[in-house]
């Protein structure tokens, strides 16, 4: 056995696969390149493009202000008080039933269902959270309400500040042949959030973030596209997922969704 592991086991002959933030680990591994080249490959496997100097002039603040103003404008974003978004998610494991519903402030409910049967559910009331799904119901802990209120928020650009949201412009990337704007988020929690918003028409299109699932911590990565407006604001009605892609049938806003659908009980 150890002969053969010296024979086929060559310490400097070894590809390291490292995942994660590559502002965080770059010059950590850096060491462990004799010829200091690293291959840097996106979600897909496809060579990782560098970013970009933004122009003089682009900051954070003008990046998420263009954002806001190219979703409707706060004024309007303001007087969305509800917002209820059916549609199909279409992967793997066949069609299955997708429902997030929001309500200001910081309400929300997200329910996945296949042929009637709950997969997943999310549910926060301002307050407490819980998820829920084939493996029981787990209330929120310290650490998931710490970020609950972002992520029940309509638009959380709009109110960066309240949130205790700290963003960072980090340059300009290329996704698709298409320039975007990447931001780092830094939650309440200190995870980091990662959003590209076009340069081109200003609108978010995809975002990526270390999540907690069932099946351990992982990358989720979302891709958002086909913009409608929806009482003067633009929401995406596609999402593409690792798990599939999102289309939404119908987006409606301020219909007076009640408090007891937040339940957490």
């Amino acid at each position: 056995m150890n002969e053969a592991a010296k024979k086929y086991i060559l310490p400097y002959n070894f590809y390291l696969i490292v995942v994660g933030d590559r502002s965080a680990v770059e010059k950590k591994i850096m060491k462990y390149d004799s010829d200091e080249k690293i291959t840097f490959l996106d979600h897909f496997a496809a060579p990782a493009a560098e970013l970009k100097t933004v122009p003089a002039g682009v900051t954070l603040q003008t990046v998420v202000d263009n954002y806001l103003n190219a979703l409707g404008g706060k004024d309007k974003i303001s007087k969305i008080t509800d917002a209820t978004m059916k549609g199909k998610l279409s992967g793997q494991f066949g069609v299955l039933d997708v429902t997030s519903i929001y309500k200001t402030p910081y309400k929300k409910l997200e329910t996945v269902f296949m042929s009637g049967s709950l997969v997943q559910k999310e549910v926060f009331d301002g307050t407490q959270g819980k998820s829920d799904g084939m493996q029981g119901p787990h209330p929120y802990d310290a650490e998931d309400l710490k970020d609950a209120k972002v992520d029940a928020a309509i638009v959380f650009e709009v109110e960066l500040d309240k949130l205790g949201v700290q963003g960072t412009l980090l340059g300009i990337d290329l996704l698709d042949g298409k320039d975007a704007y990447k931001v780092q988020y830094i939650m309440p929690s200190g995870k980091k959030t990662y959003c590209w918003y076009s340069t081109k028409n200003n609108l978010l299109v995809k975002t990526s973030a270390i999540e907690k699932t069932e099946q351990g911590s992982m990358e989720v990565v979302n891709y958002t596209s086909d913009y409608r407006e929806v009482n003067g604001v633009l929401f995406p009605f596609m999402v593409k997922t690792m798990f599939g892609d999102i289309y939404y049938d119908s987006i409606e806003v301020n219909t007076g969704v009640k408090d007891d659908v937040f339940s957490v009980k």
